[in-house]
């Protein structure tokens, strides 16, 4: 099934497939915080098994050797199962780099949305080499635009991460006026400087998406980077047609680029947990 057939099957189900009162996903591993938490639609843990259970994917995960849960630390708290992707040595995007799969709301028991929040941790490996650049989940809709596919603001569109060289942080957005064919960064900012991730360290990264008004250029893009407001981009047109929405979480992670220059230089690794999909801002988790 498409994913335009998605959204026509999500709003034919109307309430039925509607966030519950308590949130959805891998309850096992729920911060203790975000149980009655209202502004919570979706908890992604990683303690069911298969850990893949809770997420609803369409699709992966792929390659599904290169992702496996270890017992650590866990950001919020406690030791757990978290997330654990590897890139393998001389790799860019798929189908051999990084881990990818994709969750549809419809699969997650959520509606559709204009505006939506999105927090995780992600931890890259003490000796990380960030090369060039790579990709990080995202939420997305319609067709989920990546690789190229500038949206016409009928058919998708993405809200993913990245990290740059040297560990800078990005929105890397694919929008009808992006200002090129591969997307538009949108960079993370505190106090006049790039922000960057620190190997070794967990991250709390938070994205915020309002879709525009069809005909108007009223959307935004929100980032915060352990707990700092560091992005805030306004007057984005994400879409033409009202039904067009977000519709989908996209797990998507790899060195690239477009060829090798991006290429991990060695067997690399991050962790990732935690993931919340909500109504408002739910910043980090409350030990």
């Amino acid at each position: 099934m498409s994913r335009g057939s998605w959204v026509v099957l999500a709003s034919l189900l109307g309430p039925a497939v509607g966030a519950s009162a308590s949130p959805q996903g891998d309850l096992a591993a729920l911060e203790p915080a975000l149980a009655k938490d209202p502004r919570v639609l979706f908890y992604g843990g990683f303690s069911a098994r298969p850990w893949t259970a809770a997420w609803g994917c369409s699709w992966g995960p792929s390659p599904a050797e290169q992702a496996w849960t270890i017992e650590a630390e866990r950001p919020c708290g406690g030791k757990g199962r978290v997330l654990r992707v590897r890139y393998p040595e001389g790799t860019i995007g798929g189908p051999r780099g990084g881990m990818q799969f994709m969750s549809p709301f419809i699969r997650l028991g959520l509606l559709p949305a204009e505006h939506l929040f999105l927090r995780y941790y992600v931890r890259f490996a003490p000796d990380f080499d960030f090369v060039k650049g790579g990709k990080l989940p995202g939420l997305v809709g319609g067709e989920a635009n990546t690789g190229g596919h500038i949206p016409n603001g009928k058919d998708g569109f993405s809200v993913r991460l990245m990290w740059r060289p040297g560990g800078r942080v990005v929105a890397y957005v694919y929008h009808p006026d992006q200002a090129t064919q591969w997307g538009d960064d949108l960079r993370f900012r505190w106090k006049g400087k790039d922000c960057r991730f620190v190997p070794g360290q967990w991250h709390c990264v938070e994205t915020e998406v309002a879709l525009n008004t069809p005909g108007q250029h009223d959307g935004l893009v929100r980032g915060w980077l352990d707990n700092q407001l560091v992005l805030e981009r306004q007057g984005l047109r994400f879409r033409d047609i009202p039904e067009l929405k977000i519709d989908g979480f996209y797990f998507s992670t790899f060195f690239g680029g477009g060829d090798l220059s991006w290429a991990a230089r060695k067997d690399e690794k991050a962790d990732y947990d935690a993931f919340v999909i909500s109504k408002e801002r739910i910043g980090p988790a409350q030990r």
